[in-house]
């Protein structure tokens, strides 16, 4: 759409050019468009979502133009708002568009690139407010920024998913103003260079102690951390403020360099996250032996069934750990009582020797595998990775066949017809093994997080316009 057709409908409708519209996306790659967004905005917008090829005091100026058209009635219909610029732009210019957050009062999902303590306090009373996600977060809450925390009745008190993107130090100080919320979601991570003083162990510890006071622990379902300073953690230490979380569904954790995590661990995280979906233990520096080896695999099938997804390093070289496996494969029975639901294994840079041996040994205790996924850091050790997918196919073919077997033999009787019928269709044709080179080194699949979107809709009242 040129400059040309767009004054012309602003000189046609001077009022607006759709009344009823409902959803819109506004894609700003260069500096002369943005003028133009007032007469796509109508009381009817439910999701806004902007991205600004700049951000200035003209840009500013019209940001502040913008609310006045979503008040015109006493029920705003705003619920979802998103706002992405350039971090090197002032953030001042966003002013008059954030200082309107509070007037809302039916907002239920903002997303800024850019953020600070005002916009995260104007926020804090808004009703059905549940998705908060503040990416590059400035500053840091005040002394009398925490004179409102004598009466936290009324922060956040919709709030489900919290993702903010500053250090833990800050990080602590900004959970006390969601201990009245119920949280599901708690995300925390910083891309960019960190202080001194936020770069050890004890940042890491106080979060997670945080975390263990604030949140609740039958309503958290998903924490990621991602700490990449952070190293020579141990394991015990973070799980042990989280022991009670009985209810959590997908822990995601990346540091400097990952800590140690021993069957010891598996049996805790087993017994204290029971309903633990997604585990994602990685470090942010390629290491050429990962501390964790290749065995424990073998018990979290055992320890957390419902597992099923999986993103850790192992050392898949190390020669007693393989001759461990060897003896425990060729036992009676072996792991053919296996429980595990892991359907997708990422080992992002783990190194590997003995193909046969570990693809085997995935076999055996993976038996319901259905994606393998490894890093291109390492060609070698990628390559190998990918030999392994070419391997598991047939063996775990051969494992079903022998499930079935086994199940026929002992259960025949008692089958429903369905649940023949599903094994028998249940062919390993579907096994995947590709490579990605855009997997990211903080273990965030983003394919398993709970939806707490609200319903967004892509009808016929969605308009997107991109320049």
């Amino acid at each position: 759409m040129t400059v040309d057709v767009l004054q012309s409908l602003r000189f046609l409708f001077p009022d607006g050019l759709l009344p009823n519209l409902t959803h819109l996306k506004f894609a700003e790659y260069t500096n002369s468009y943005f003028q133009y967004l007032p007469m796509f905005l109508s009381p009817r917008v439910i999701c806004m979502r902007l991205r600004l090829a700049t951000l200035n005091a003209r840009v500013g100026s019209l940001l502040s133009s913008l609310p006045p058209r979503f008040l015109s009635g006493s029920n705003p219909s705003l619920r979802n708002l998103e706002v992405i610029f350039p971090s090197e732009g002032e953030f001042t210019h966003l002013s008059g568009l954030l200082s309107s957050l509070q007037t809302w009062h039916n907002l239920q999902r903002l997303y800024v690139s850019v953020a600070d303590v005002d916009v995260f306090l104007r926020v804090s009373r808004l009703p059905y407010l549940h998705t908060l996600i503040l990416q590059d977060f400035k500053g840091q809450p005040s002394d009398r920024d925490q004179e409102s925390l004598h009466d936290p009745t009324h922060l956040f008190p919709a709030l489900r998913l919290f993702e903010v993107e500053t250090t833990l130090a800050i990080g602590c100080k900004l959970l006390p103003f969601l201990q009245r919320s119920k949280l599901e979601c708690l995300s925390i991570y910083r891309n960019s260079e960190i202080t001194p003083n936020d770069t050890g162990t004890k940042a890491l510890m106080d979060f997670v102690k945080c975390v263990g006071d604030i949140c609740d622990p039958f309503c958290l379902k998903a924490l990621r951390i991602r700490a990449r300073k952070s190293r020579y953690a141990k394991f015990s230490n973070i799980l042990h403020p989280l022991r009670d979380f009985s209810m959590l569904k997908s822990f995601k954790l990346c540091l400097q360099k990952s800590p140690e995590l021993s069957s010891e661990h598996v049996v805790w995280i087993g017994e204290s996250w029971p309903n633990l979906e997604t585990l994602s233990i990685t470090s942010s520096e390629a290491v050429d032996y990962p501390s964790t080896v290749l065995s424990i695999f073998a018990s979290l099938a055992s320890q957390c069934p419902k597992l099923h997804r999986l993103k850790l390093e192992v050392d898949a070289c190390y020669f007693t750990d393989r001759a461990a496996i060897f003896m425990r494969l060729t036992q009676a029975d072996g792991f053919r009582n296996s429980v595990s639901s892991l359907k997708y294994l990422d080992v992002s840079t783990s190194p590997i020797e003995g193909k046969e041996l570990v693809a085997a040994f995935l076999s055996e205790i993976f038996p319901d595998l259905r994606c393998i996924r490894s890093s291109v850091t390492n060609k070698t050790y990628n390559s190998r990775w990918q030999k392994i997918g070419q391997l598991l196919l047939p063996m775990l073919s051969m494992t079903k066949k022998r499930e079935r077997f086994l199940l026929d033999e002992t259960k025949g009787s008692t089958m429903t017809a369905s649940s023949k019928r599903d094994w028998a269709t249940d062919d390993l044709s579907r096994l995947e093994y590709y490579w990605d080179p855009m997997v990211e080194g903080d273990g965030s699949d983003g394919d398993d997080e709970i939806d707490l979107d609200g319903g967004e809709s892509t009808d016929d009242d969605t308009i997107e316009i991109r320049h």
